[in-house]
């Protein structure tokens, strides 16, 4: 858990130790602060006296019979955010940050951290907390973002896996992408036809590869003919979380996630885990961050 002391942060991190407790995983608190080569090491000191001022703020904030149970570890380390996480994470089962709504520059700030953690080929999920949200419903669910590619077939199992654990209904939504120019399908004629029984074919070969292993999950399978995003973003109000797919791309900044993932990131009223393809895993298919 990425921690930095903000409101946004602390809600982040109730999220995770949620999840730690029902994953039954100790939760780590990682603060980086950054390094100055004019005056190191004076800095150190006053990074880490920082460092445990979050901290304590987030223990106080945990000690609730709720949490009682509840391993915490913490750790400050100086350097870029990004890589301090992205160094930290590989051995956890999840990376979790929070958003914040504060306006653009905020924002773009934001991004440049944490989406460069969650677009690592074949990193840890990275799910990040919205500041406010839809509380989740009751029986819960899960949204996948589908595409049927084969670089999404480590967010299908994740998203199974879940669901499953949660016992929730798994919801697997199909954005259709309209060829570059055409933003509404009528536009397209019969082709338009062709695109929405080729998503929907694609969806349920994905789908099918992993009913078998959870055969307790209720999934519905859903191609909208909306966009990727304007799609996940109807069915999302009320869910635990939505899963989708990412491309690897190192260290770069958040622009390269893709637009559709973006925005995904940046506008759904809940979690919103990230799941990075396996080594081989590409294609050249386009789904939810096509132009990562």
């Amino acid at each position: 858990m990425g921690v930095d002391g903000s409101p946004s942060s602390l809600v982040a991190t109730e999220w995770a130790a949620d999840e730690a407790i029902r994953q039954g995983s100790p939760l780590q608190l990682v603060y980086a602060y950054p390094a100055n080569a004019l005056h190191e090491p004076p800095t150190a000191p006053i990074g880490r006296r920082r460092a445990e001022m979050v901290f304590e703020t987030v223990r106080e904030r945990l000690v609730t019979p709720r949490y009682s149970g509840l391993t915490i570890t913490t750790r400050a380390q100086q350097g870029a955010p990004r890589r301090v996480l992205r160094h930290i994470a590989g051995n956890a089962g999840m990376l979790v940050l929070g958003r914040q709504h504060t306006g653009r520059v905020a924002e773009l700030v934001h991004l440049s951290t944490s989406v460069p953690a969650a677009a690592k080929d074949g990193a840890v999920p990275v799910t990040v907390v919205p500041m406010e949200g839809v509380p989740p419903q009751d029986p819960p669910f899960v949204v996948l973002g589908a595409d049927g590619s084969a670089r999404s077939k480590a967010a299908v199992a994740h998203a199974f896996a879940m669901a499953g654990s949660l016992g929730a209904r798994l919801v697997a939504v199909t954005g259709i992408d309209a060829p570059e120019g055409y933003s509404e399908g009528r536009h397209l004629g019969e082709r338009w036809g062709q695109l929405v029984e080729k998503a929907a074919t694609q969806q349920a070969e994905i789908l099918d590869a992993f009913r078998g292993m959870y055969p307790g999950v209720q999934v519905e399978a859903v191609v909208d003919e909306r966009s990727p995003a304007q799609a996940l973003g109807h069915y999302a109000a009320g869910a635990d979380r939505v899963v989708i797919g990412g491309r690897g791309h190192g260290l770069l900044t958040g622009a390269f996630l893709g637009s559709v993932a973006r925005a995904v990131l940046r506008d759904m009223p809940c979690p919103v885990t990230v799941v990075h393809a396996h080594g081989g895993e590409h294609d050249n298919g386009k789904g939810v961050d096509d132009d990562a």
